[in-house]
């Protein structure tokens, strides 16, 4: 059903953008070129390939806060329209919104894409304003995230002794929440010797329930242990 009241299945937290040829003019075909730039300027971009009419482009993006689609969105594309002056179509926000399937001999996918953070509070013009804690939010996650790249990149294990192990996982499920904290539980956990996803799962599902008294700061802690810093 296309009706959102009766939306019951879970968000992808993955949103789709379009581009209209009809909306960028200037743009004169190089589609191979604008998406280089998105690629370039986007790490939370997953997939950039043609339309449907070979005019335009699709994108997807990999987003942080399914449960604010719509103020995702709009950050999307106000950043798009700021950094790369491409104008994306703004009525396309809808969550049930569907879409033909297109196809492009060459697009660009990176499947390792970051989730996009950024909000704006109202449809398409001024981003939310960026208080002191809003500011410190974003930014505290982009340094976690900038830390499980350097682990995975470097198969780093830094969960030795189950307290420890135990902690990272209370502590990143303090500050992502029970999906993204679960998946980025298990980029740290795999380079252990003994991981198994099953036991990481029943252990994620402990430190849902018993994270109050830690945070992030005690993840960053057990990263400078190894010389994993976000700089």
């Amino acid at each position: 059903t296309r009706a959102r009241k009766r939306l019951v299945h879970r968000h992808s937290h993955y949103i789709c953008v379009d581009i209209d040829g009809k909306d960028n003019p200037g743009v004169k075909g190089r589609w191979p070129r604008a998406k280089e730039l998105l690629a370039e300027k986007f790490s939370s971009l997953c997939y950039a390939g043609l339309s449907v009419g070979g005019n335009g482009l699709c994108l997807v993006f990999r987003i942080a806060y399914p449960e604010r689609h719509r103020a995702q969105y709009f950050a999307l594309i106000n950043e798009i329209r700021t950094k790369i002056h491409l104008y994306a179509d703004s009525t396309c926000c809808d969550v049930t919104r569907l879409r033909v399937a297109s196809y492009d001999p060459e697009p660009f996918f990176n499947p390792n894409a970051v989730p996009y953070l950024n909000l704006i509070n109202k449809d398409y013009g001024v981003p939310c304003k960026n208080d002191r804690s809003a500011s410190m939010d974003v930014d505290t996650k982009m340094r976690a995230y900038a830390c499980i790249k350097i682990i995975s990149d470097r198969q780093i294990d830094i969960t030795c002794g189950y307290k420890v192990w135990r902690a990272i996982g209370q502590a990143l499920a303090n500050e992502f929440g029970p999906e993204e904290g679960r998946r980025l539980f298990h980029l740290v956990s795999q380079w252990h010797s003994d991981y198994y996803p099953t036991e990481c799962d029943r252990l994620f599902d402990w430190c849902i329930a018993n994270h109050d008294f830690i945070n992030i700061s005690t993840f960053f802690h057990y990263c400078r242990e190894y010389n994993i810093t976000f700089k």
